[in-house]
């Protein structure tokens, strides 16, 4: 119940008269989990929990890649109606990862689209043991294999941190898509920079860095970017090189961001606001087992989500004015249902 410790033993300390150290209660929690668990291991646990899955969520479509030495490095999980949402609306894509979930450390990742009634639907969960290339490529492959090459070369947008990883990944998996940079850490990776580097002008040149982001024609911004090189120091130059930010303005400036479809997504805060609400519900010292199944129930909240929004389109009735009938106080109004 995720009572904290303190509380905990201070209470059995009233009843009992009895003080627990740390090391006690850590040792009832482990045993109490044994006692839970039947004795299982953490991967048969595991195992037993896909299979639930692909028994209780027919369609589903569950992965596990194995490493050379025998260990898991990736697990993949996709719900039903998390492929009905990708193939319903490929055309913009995000992804991000989460930490802190599971007691192995494994990192979460997630792939999200925006779905026809406005709300985030997740399309597809994957656990990796590192963050090498070839460890998060095994969940793009996977999403590969569940909805076809077909579908994926259907997106337009994929909308990413600035993380080398994650972007070679999608040029390789999307190579048709636009790839855009999350705005919401283009303005925090700046911030911190100029703070790091710039001296009394660091203000004057973050709002120019706004106005370079904000830019609406590319010739806008050429002009704002030789303002930059001209009023910032040779290190801050430098670092603009070495990142590469130049060269890939394409992914931050706006400029060439409102030439694509985006459903007006310009950072990946839905997404990191799901995994936001996920951790609240999941603790670092649970199984992967465990963070499974509260994945699962998390993920179909979701589903509930769109057929309520589904219900609202339908059973709402809205109308427009306009200059066909006599209104109160002379208004001129018509009530069709649109």
């Amino acid at each position: 119940m995720s009572v904290p410790p303190k509380v905990f033993r201070d209470t059995l300390a009233q009843v009992s008269g009895k003080m627990l150290t740390p090391v006690d209660i850590n040792n009832l929690k482990q045993k109490l989990r044994m006692e839970d668990s039947n004795g299982a291991t953490d991967v048969t646990l595991l195992m037993e929990t896909l299979d639930n899955i692909l028994e209780q969520e027919p369609g589903s479509y569950v992965e596990i890649t194995i490493g050379d030495d025998g260990k898991i490095t990736n697990i993949f999980i996709q719900l039903p109606f998390m492929k009905e949402a990708l193939v319903k609306f490929p055309e913009v894509l995000l992804l991000d990862g989460t930490y802190r979930i599971n007691n192995t450390k494994m990192p979460l990742y997630t792939f999200m689209v925006e779905y026809g009634y406005g709300c985030s639907i997740p399309v597809g969960h994957f656990f990796v043991a590192n963050e090498n290339m070839e460890t998060i490529a095994a969940g793009f492959e996977s999403l590969k294999k569940s909805v076809g090459v077909k579908i994926l070369s259907q997106n337009q947008v994929f909308l990413v941190d600035k993380d080398f990883t994650e972007i070679g990944l999608v040029r390789k998996y999307f190579p048709e898509s636009a790839i855009h940079l999350c705005l919401f850490h283009v303005f925090k990776t700046f911030r911190s920079e100029t703070t790091k580097i710039l001296g009394k002008n660091r203000n004057e040149i973050t709002e120019l860095v706004e106005k370079i982001v904000y830019c609406s024609t590319e010739e806008t911004y050429e002009e704002l970017y030789a303002q930059l090189l001209v009023k910032t120091t040779s290190q801050f130059e430098e670092y603009l090189k070495k990142k590469n930010w130049h060269e890939c303005r394409h992914m931050w400036v706006s400029a060439w961001r409102k030439k694509t479809v985006t459903f007006g997504n310009r950072t990946t805060n839905r997404l990191e606001s799901f995994h936001h609400k996920l951790k609240e519900v999941m603790k670092s010292m649970q199984s992967v087992a465990e963070c499974v199944r509260g994945l699962v129930r998390f993920s179909n909240r979701k589903e509930f989500e769109i057929e309520h929004r589904r219900f609202l389109s339908k059973s709402t009735v809205a109308y427009c004015a306009s200059a066909n009938h006599e209104g109160l106080d002379g208004l001129v109004v018509d009530f069709p249902i649109v």
